[in-house]
């Protein structure tokens, strides 16, 4: 049956050779669209992104949060996806007005930040110069600033601003392997339909997907884990930010109206913040 809920399955072949992250998450991808107001080609890559990074979380940091920013054309306009360890994950569109849309070319770069065990944070950084899609430049990522041999497979199927479904899958190579497996497996990848048609065939199924990726190699499934789009802005979060402005500019925001209003560039959820919450902060300066 068809997945219920946006999810991310782990399994590795029992002969340690492979390890594969498989992704439904038409839900996600259709929440960070509509909350962006995306459209057209934007929307498709944007909706590709944010689930090439919930793969890259459950691949790098499952249980911790990762971020990618994809810097389009001549440096022009950026696309953001932010995936949670819990799950929750969100995007931004930063496209300048003089573009009609966010282009891939000369100049781009894709940016992933994840936490390290030391606490401090980690920023690989790969161009996408000649990359033809996201998946290509996420596929690019995990070889040239992780190491890792990897393919990447994404796709989604339906309108580009509302896909019916949507998601991807990344195999990688474990330490050790022989490398001559992972051209085999490129071999069996390259035979299957791409992920637009996998992902209709299975109906978005991620069980599916993993089944036609992995035949009938013997695989141990290691975790399920669901997926959403959720923002973690709080009205708290917000009065944090204005505290880091300076006097000066916390006295301006005073002499406006009784109260501002501040929009989560996220999800679009509007806070107004009191005078009384602005005069405190200067108080407490």
């Amino acid at each position: 049956m068809p997945d219920t809920v946006d999810q991310v399955l782990r399994a590795i072949t029992q002969d340690d050779t492979f390890r594969v992250m498989v992704a439904s998450c038409p839900a996600t991808v259709r929440g960070v669209i509509q909350a962006q107001g995306a459209s057209g080609a934007t929307a498709r890559q944007l909706g590709e992104l944010v689930t090439g990074i919930v793969l890259l979380r459950e691949t790098m940091s499952p249980y911790d949060r990762v971020q990618g920013i994809l810097t389009g054309a001549g440096g022009k306009g950026r696309l953001l996806a932010d995936s949670n360890g819990d799950g929750a994950t969100r995007g931004l569109v930063q496209v300048p007005k003089d573009l009609s849309r966010f282009e891939l070319g000369q100049g781009s770069v894709l940016q992933v930040m994840r936490p390290m065990a030391s606490g401090s944070i980690y920023r690989g950084i790969v161009s996408a110069a000649g990359s033809p899609s996201v998946a290509d430049t996420l596929m690019r990522y995990l070889q040239e600033s992780e190491q890792v041999a990897s393919v990447v497979g994404i796709g989604s199927a339906g309108p580009d601003e509302a896909p019916e479904l949507a998601g991807g899958y990344v195999v990688q190579l474990l330490p050790h392997a022989d490398p001559s497996a992972l051209r085999a497996m490129t071999e069996r990848l390259e035979a299957l339909p791409d992920t637009e048609q996998m992902l209709r065939q299975g109906a978005g199924s991620a069980a599916h997907m993993l089944d036609q990726l992995l035949g009938h190699t013997s695989h141990t499934q290691l975790e399920q884990r669901a997926v959403e789009f959720r923002c973690w802005c709080t009205e708290q979060a917000v009065v944090a930010a204005i505290a880091t402005l300076s006097r000066a500019e916390i006295v301006e925001l005073l002499q406006d109206d009784e109260s501002i209003e501040l929009t989560c560039d996220y999800c679009r959820t509007a806070y107004r913040i009191a005078r009384s919450q602005l005069q405190g902060l200067l108080d407490a300066s």
